[in-house]
């Protein structure tokens, strides 16, 4: 594991290296370093970053959410979406950072974007979006603008793609749970009867 020092060091030697400034910042965020320090070691790995480099955009992205707050964090996530339009974890973490404010309807309407994307570029690096996306919907006890049966159906929606691309046991048991707060009992028990036979454990529950 690289040291502190030696990261601190590899920034001095190498001020244009957003990558390095980036390490530096998720060592800083991993000791629980001074807020000063880590968030500008990481807006600086932000603007050093290129779009060639997703990956790291999206580590930063994820150091966003959880070091940030506020509009601080919204307003950094939007900007970084705009450098990577329809990047679906950089659209989560910011639909999360909505949610968090209160702003449910906007956090759905970036949930409701992800959504149709992955429903077209299947991947399993965007089954974790959909089921934060399905959470994220489910949990919101009112809203002006979504039904209570639009947001089950919507939560279904999402653990049903989820499940299409990765079915394994622990999303077979959400959607279970999914297809029963929406009354479809027949349907939980037929999924249940297909996964015991992968999983024993879903047959138990």
């Amino acid at each position: 594991k690289v040291s502190l020092d030696s990261l601190r060091l590899l920034v001095e030697q190498n001020p244009q290296d957003g990558k390095a400034w980036l390490d530096l910042a998720e060592a800083y965020w991993c000791i629980d370093a001074d807020t000063a320090l880590f968030e500008q070691a990481l807006l600086k790995s932000i603007s050093l970053l290129p779009e060639s480099q997703p990956d790291d955009l999206e580590r930063a992205g994820r150091l966003v959410k959880s070091g940030f707050s506020g509009n601080k964090r919204i307003n950094q996530l939007k900007t970084m979406l705009q450098r990577l339009p329809q990047n679906v974890k950089i659209t989560d973490y910011l639909a999360e950072a909505y949610f968090d404010d209160n702003e449910d309807d906007i956090a759905e309407h970036y949930d409701s974007i992800n959504y149709e994307y992955i429903r077209i570029h299947r991947s399993e690096d965007y089954v974790d979006a959909l089921i934060n996306a399905a959470g994220r919907v489910i949990s919101v006890e009112a809203s002006n603008r979504i039904s209570t049966e639009m947001r089950h159906y919507r939560s279904w929606q999402r653990y049903k793609l989820a499940y299409d691309i990765s079915p394994n046991y622990g999303i077979a048991l959400l959607l279970v749970d999914s297809y029963i707060t929406s009354g479809g009992y027949r349907e939980a028990l037929d999924l249940l009867e297909k996964s015991a036979t992968a999983d024993p454990k879903i047959h138990q529950r």
